[in-house]
């Protein structure tokens, strides 16, 4: 499992639009990480076409991490090829279903049942609602000039990207590309509060 867990910290994934002009990067969980900006893409005077943009580029890269990290965490799991994968989840729930079909033979002197024997559905009927709510979690920042709103979802991953046309016109694309990212960790972090 750390070997997995190595791997899943250190995975990156990259896509880019058909033009090359916008390159996105995120990790295991479809979280952002990096986006870089071809110097070329403040010519253009649309925020709203490149926001498009570099939203669809995330969603390809996270698609892609998901599949990676999903075949990687699959044999923790009861999920066949070609099911999603959870990577937070689905380890944990199938180890708990695993325990609740064989539970451990775990001696006791005074014939009790083990402790914490009976807190294996409730565990996993908590972690069931939770996998719900980090679905449905959103968090929306705006940058410090106003010229950048984020929105991610409750695993870091990109949903929404607005970009005043100001933006593309005051700053350089890796002033801007920086810019997405720091909003993205802003957003994020009113996610994980």
């Amino acid at each position: 499992m750390p070997a997995i867990q190595g791997r899943l910290a250190r995975m990156r994934v990259t896509a880019s639009d058909p033009d090359g002009l916008v390159h996105v990067t995120v990790g295991a969980h479809g979280e952002l990480l990096d986006v870089r900006l071809d110097p070329r893409v403040s010519r253009q005077t649309d925020g709203v076409a490149l926001a498009g943009t570099v939203v669809r580029a995330a969603a390809a890269a996270r698609v892609r991490a998901e599949a990676e990290a999903g075949e990687l965490v699959r044999p923790l799991t009861d999920r066949r090829r070609g099911e999603p994968v959870d990577i937070r989840f689905d380890p944990v729930l199938a180890e708990i279903e695993r325990l609740l079909a064989e539970p451990p033979e775990l001696p006791r002197l005074d014939g009790q049942p083990s402790p914490g024997e009976h807190d294996l559905p409730a565990l996993r009927t908590d972690l069931m609602r939770a996998q719900a709510r980090l679905r449905e979690v959103r968090a929306t920042a705006v940058s410090r000039d106003g010229q950048v709103t984020v929105t991610v979802g409750g695993r870091g991953e990109l949903l929404g990207l607005e970009l005043d046309d100001r933006a593309l016109r005051r700053s350089d694309s890796r002033a801007l590309a920086g810019a997405v990212v720091a909003t993205a960790k802003d957003a994020f972090a009113k996610v994980a509060r």
